[in-house]
C-alpha cells in the first residue's frame, strides 16, 4: 500500500459532491494514506507551481480562460448547467419558467472567487447593457444557498451541486432566462507532477471517483 501523503485544494461545492466518495475509496485501497483537503481560496493555484499543492478541484465556467499558468493542465471531470434557486414562498416560486426581466428584478447572491474571471453570464448580460444587482457576495455555494432560504434573493449554481447539496434541500430549481454557456467541475495539475507514480495513482482514482 502507498504510504504518502497528498494535497488538495477544492470549492466547499466540489466538496459536497466529491470529497466524501474520494476519501472513502482511496483509504480503501490506501489505508496508511494522508489526505489534506484545503479551501481553495487559502492556497489557489500559485500552490500548484509551487508544489504545495497536488490537485485542485472546482467548478467554473468553461468560457473562462484557464491560461492562468501553461505549465498547469485542465481536465473535465463533470459536465453541468447552471440554475436559479429560490425559496418556495418566492414571488416567482409559482411560475414554471422565469424570463429574464423577472430575473433581473430580483436582487442577487454573487459568489467570491479572485482566481476566475467575471462569469460568462454577466458578460452576456453587460451586451445586452443590463446587470445583475449583486448587493451581497458568499465565498461558497452553501452559504449562498442558506440565505436564499430566508430571502427573496436569487441565487445561481450548478445543477448537479443543487441537485446534491444539503443545503439547497427545499430551494425551487428553476431554468435559467438566458443560455448560459458550458459550466463544468475540472480538475487542475501541474504538468510535470504526473511523472510522480503515486501522482498519477491518484489522479486515475479521482476520475474514477468522478465518473
Amino acid at each position: 500500500h502507498y504510504q504518502g501523503s497528498f494535497s488538495l485544494a477544492m470549492r466547499e461545492s466540489t466538496f459536497e459532491l466529491l470529497a466524501a466518495t474520494l476519501t472513502a475509496h482511496i483509504l480503501k485501497l490506501a489505508p496508511n494514506i494522508h489526505i489534506d483537503i484545503y479551501n481553495k481560496d487559502n492556497i489557489g493555484f500559485d500552490g500548484l507551481v509551487k508544489g504545495s499543492l497536488d490537485f485542485i478541484l472546482l467548478p467554473h465556467d468553461l468560457s473562462q480562460p484557464t491560461n492562468i499558468d501553461e505549465d498547469l493542465v485542465w481536465e473535465t471531470l463533470i459536465n453541468d448547467e447552471m440554475v436559479c434557486l429560490m425559496s418556495a414562498s418566492h414571488p416567482l416560486a409559482s411560475q414554471q419558467t422565469i424570463s429574464l426581466d423577472d430575473y433581473l428584478n430580483f436582487s442577487h447572491i454573487g459568489i467570491t472567487d479572485t482566481d476566475l474571471s467575471t462569469p460568462f453570464f454577466d458578460i452576456l448580460l453587460a451586451q445586452q447593457s443590463k446587470k445583475r444587482a449583486i448587493p451581497i457576495s458568499v465565498p461558497d455555494f452553501g452559504s449562498a444557498a442558506l440565505m436564499c432560504h430566508h430571502s427573496e434573493l436569487l441565487f445561481t449554481c450548478s445543477r448537479h451541486w443543487a441537485s446534491i447539496a444539503k443545503q439547497a434541500q427545499g430551494l425551487l430549481i428553476k431554468p435559467l432566462p438566458i443560455d448560459y454557456g458550458k459550466v463544468a467541475y475540472s480538475l487542475v495539475w501541474h504538468r510535470q507532477s504526473m511523472n510522480d507514480p503515486a501522482h498519477r495513482w491518484l489522479y486515475e482514482q479521482i476520475l474514477l471517483c468522478s465518473r
